[in-house]
């Protein structure tokens, strides 16, 4: 898993990996 958290604000990073542990994203980067 690799997510660019430079280009998110902090709160839209952990929604995004919360959302990935909750397996409502499959990201394949």
């Amino acid at each position: 898993l690799r997510i660019d958290t430079t280009k998110l604000d902090p709160v839209q990073a952990a929604q995004r990996i919360v959302a990935w542990l909750e397996g409502e994203i499959d990201y394949e980067i």
